[in-house]
């Protein structure tokens, strides 16, 4: 069987827990073994059926039905790799059904998919079971073939919460017909040295608009969604930062991104730019897309595989355009989790480890739909599929350098609602940049800033506090 011959480095899990030590741990890659582990993790070992009796796992996953198919059809591999478990797919529409469902009373499946920003509202309806010590029994390698960054992300108090699986980092995804770098370059307008490595600066991004927009044949040049979340990759690429700390966030930062905000409004506040709300009346961004009458779409690697079926429709991928040169976008993980009132831990533990496998992770990365963090399986043309749109893959997997993590869903969800109106009013021509900045951390300072302490003497006529002195 194919992945009973899967070997794995042993002794390198010590290291997980701590991001400081990652530097320590070596490797060749994430691989592991099928087999169940001789020496099950302590805390489930009293618990869990003996190996080799029929098992039924469920495993939990998000997403459209192609995307949920993939997942499905690595589950149903499992079955030959040990004939004693059968696992059944749940599946939820999007990220936001899950995590409400799980957070509201459902029982979570055995071993489920979870965005790296929803793991806090996760623990704290008590649902995660940390899964390093079982990897650590399992003898999985988190060395080289794992960015530390993602393993930071999904550790907590010493611990691995969550496997890494995949990562969403923001791009461009363009059409090639619309943005003609060949016929810009042909009419003196600025055009990036290398198209083919998914590189351009602010300028010549600005001048792909203009091009390619065409309002009165119904041809807009991109559409930017007029929300925190909607801007937040377009400020990155800029040279700016959503908040102070994403883990532990007390206000945003756009006074401090101000240089930022003021370079980006050409691009956010030309109306010739922008789908009308006519247009948004009758169609999604990505319906205009499709239709080739939208030129640049923000998105993440899970709209490949709808777009290779359009036919007559021709794109590629490009990084968010930077202010300055690098690299720069927002994105977040997402991780397979281990349900903390399974059956049975030792045999989710070891459906996880397959998943996690180069194998399986291969299978679901040929769907198109994920960018692995599984360094092995991402720079593969497993990955990659040469030959197959888009042309510039690696767009994907060389933004993660560069990418910024979210605050947590629903930290983001309420920052949102508070800052909704000033962040569209950034959208609207002839506003002052530095006026909306301001109120727009002075909101979410408001809501996410300490509660301010009430002294004694506060409110008492002729006291100290009335007066700015100190209280004693």
């Amino acid at each position: 069987m194919r992945f009973s011959k899967v070997r794995a480095a042993t002794g390198v899990l010590a290291c997980v827990a701590l991001a400081s030590t990652l530097a320590a741990c070596g490797g060749s890659g994430p691989d592991a073994k099928a087999s169940r582990s001789p020496s099950p993790s302590p805390s489930s070992a009293s618990s869990s059926p003996s190996a080799g009796e029929p098992v039924t796992l469920t495993f939990g996953v998000y997403g459209g039905s192609r995307v949920v198919g993939a997942y499905s059809a690595v589950a149903k591999e499992y079955r030959t790799i040990d004939p004693s478990v059968t696992v059944k797919v749940e599946s939820w529409p999007s990220e936001s059904a899950m995590v409400d469902s799980l957070a509201h009373g459902a029982k979570a499946p055995d071993v489920f998919l979870t965005p790296r920003a929803d793991v806090a509202a996760l623990t704290d309806v008590d649902v995660i079971r940390p899964v390093d010590t079982f990897l650590e029994a399992r003898n999985v390698d988190l060395g080289d073939g794992y960015s530390r960054v993602a393993i930071s992300d999904f550790s907590e108090d010493h611990h691995l919460t969550c496997m890494p699986y995949s990562v969403s980092p923001e791009v461009l995804y363009v059409n090639t017909d619309l943005v003609d770098f060949a016929a810009m370059k042909a009419r003196g307008l600025p055009v990036p040295a290398n198209p083919a490595n998914g590189k351009w600066s602010l300028e010549q991004f600005t001048a792909a608009l203009q091009f390619a927009s065409k309002p009165r044949r119904g041809i807009a040049g991109a559409y930017v969604a007029p929300t925190l979340r909607g801007l937040s990759p377009w400020l990155a690429a800029a040279g700016g930062q959503l908040v102070d700390d994403v883990r532990t966030p007390t206000t945003t930062t756009f006074s401090d991104s101000l240089d930022a905000l003021k370079a980006l409004q050409p691009v956010l506040a030309n109306p010739r730019f922008r789908l009308t709300s006519k247009q948004l009346s009758k169609a999604t961004p990505l319906q205009w897309f499709e239709r080739g009458r939208l030129a640049v779409l923000p998105g993440d690697r899970s709209l490949v595989p709808q777009l290779r079926e359009r036919a007559g429709l021709h794109w590629d991928v490009m990084a968010m355009p930077t202010n300055g040169g690098g690299a720069a976008t927002t994105g977040d993980y997402s991780g397979l989790c281990l349900s903390k009132v399974t059956e049975d831990a030792d045999a989710a533990a070891d459906f996880l480890t397959y998943l996690i496998s180069t194998d399986a992770v291969t299978d679901v990365a040929q769907s198109g739909y994920v960018v692995p963090v599984n360094q092995q399986v991402a720079l593969a043309d497993g990955f990659k599929q040469p030959g197959r749109a888009p042309a510039n893959a690696a767009v994907f997997t060389d933004a993660v350098k560069g990418m910024a993590i979210l605050p947590a869903a629903r930290t983001l969800a309420e920052l949102q609602d508070a800052t909704a109106t000033p962040v569209r009013r950034l959208f609207v021509r002839g506003t002052d940049a530095e006026v909306l900045a301001n109120r727009i951390d002075e909101l979410s300072s408001a809501l996410l800033g300490p509660a301010p302490s009430t002294s004694p003497s506060d409110g008492a006529s002729g006291g100290a506090a009335a007066s700015g002195s100190p209280t004693p």
